[in-house]
């Protein structure tokens, strides 16, 4: 068999084999770039979904800024237009809270327990900001209701 073989190869001509060569290797560098390119794409679409919770993250983090100084100027001046300011401000934090990554399999659990505990927290929260935002400060239960807004989660 190997006899046959060295016959064989004997028999071909130099231009055929330089050119059977070629093409081997032509094949060889072209799966390699195709490998490298979905080596590539792979790692480039796993490099989005990073910074695109990334972004979810920080647009929370903003709009919850942004709510606490909302909330700050209503209290401090409670006019109409701090009033809408401070609900604007609370139905953006709504939406990048609905926005962040809730996906256990995707996230995994100490990802999925932090935003489970924004989530509900923020739920709570919001249930006690919709009855006080309905107060006036010359009720009578208007100071302890924003005392346990803005204090209730904080300890000594």
């Amino acid at each position: 068999m190997i006899e046959m073989i060295k016959k064989l190869w004997l028999t071909i001509s130099l231009k055929k084999k330089l050119g059977s060569f070629s093409i081997l290797v032509a094949m060889v560098m072209a799966l390699s770039v195709l490998f490298n390119i979905q080596i590539m794409n792979f790692s480039l679409g796993s490099f989005h979904v990073i910074l695109d919770d990334n972004s979810k993250c920080y647009d929370f983090q903003e709009a919850i800024e942004n709510e606490i100084n909302a909330f700050e100027h209503f209290i401090k001046e409670q006019s109409e237009e701090n009033r809408d300011a401070y609900i604007l401000a609370c139905v953006r934090t709504e939406r990048c809270i609905s926005a962040l990554p809730y996906d256990y399999s995707q996230i995994g659990p100490e990802r999925y327990a932090r935003t489970w505990n924004i989530k509900n927290s923020y739920e709570s929260y919001s249930g006690t900001r919709d009855e006080f935002i309905k107060l006036t400060p010359f009720e009578t239960n208007y100071i302890p209701k924003l005392y346990n807004l803005t204090f209730a989660d904080k300890t000594d």
